[in-house]
């Protein structure tokens, strides 16, 4: 028999309890509404409905919220090979609660504090592992503010010297005077061609703000995360 693993107790639909907010609604709906009408079959159709409607809402959510998990756990581990051991290990606590993941990695959310602990999504916990790893690099939305800086994190990165033929090119064409403000679109643009000739691609993280936090990943596990990921992660092409 297979064993059943964390994940697979993810994707397993449990029993699920009547939220109080729907209870709370039901209540209400019967006092204010039907209490003063008489109408008794009526108000316990209503009332049953609503209750229904509340679960399945309920369950619904969840299941989606199982389902983001398991994948996020198998984008971790795609895209972290080299620290996959260590990804899952991270991605557990998560999965254990806040108070697990809390307590176990305090000093690290204590310098995130732009998180908070307790409602921390899938794509937050991706990115706190890369950012404790330093496989990934947050530019402001107006740009570098030191040129070359994201060439630089790549080659550091990949621990190779790339060549940065379209970048150079864009860098001269464009210098600090007459730099649009959609300068750094186009600069990531290019570094994303430059890459591909290696088979890299720039994979950036939809935290909420406006500032562009991206990994480098090889070309085929980048198309893989960003689909399964279901727009937490994109590529260069939802750039504007």
């Amino acid at each position: 028999m297979k064993k059943i693993t964390l994940k697979d107790k993810l994707l397993i639909t449990g029993i699920v309890s009547i939220p109080i907010i729907a209870i709370v609604l039901a209540i209400t709906t019967y006092s204010l509404i039907f209490r003063s009408s008489g109408s008794t079959t009526l108000s316990i159709v209503v009332l049953v409905f609503i209750i229904v409607f509340a679960l399945v809402f309920e369950v619904l959510k969840k299941k989606k919220d199982r389902k983001e998990k398991a994948n996020f756990w198998e984008i971790g581990e795609m895209t972290f090979p080299a620290y996959r051991e260590e990804f899952c290990d991270f991605y557990k606590s998560y999965l254990g609660g806040p108070k697990m993941f809390v307590t176990r990695h305090a000093r690290l959310l204590k310098d995130a504090d732009s998180f908070a602990p307790k409602k921390l999504k899938p794509i937050d916990i991706f990115y706190l592992f890369a950012d404790s790893k330093k496989l990934v690099k947050v530019v402001d939305w107006r740009g570098e503010e030191n040129k070359g800086e994201i060439e630089e994190f790549i080659d550091q990165l990949l621990t190779r010297e790339n060549t940065w033929t379209n970048v150079s090119k864009l860098r001269v064409c464009l210098n600090a005077e007459n730099r649009s403000g959609n300068f750094i679109v186009d600069l990531f643009k290019a570094v994303d061609i430059d890459l591909k000739v290696i088979g890299r691609r720039l994979v950036f993280f939809e935290l909420g703000g406006d500032a562009y936090v991206y990994t480098v990943i090889d070309s085929k596990t980048a198309s893989q995360v960003i689909k399964q990921s279901g727009g937490a992660l994109y590529g260069v092409e939802k750039l504007h």
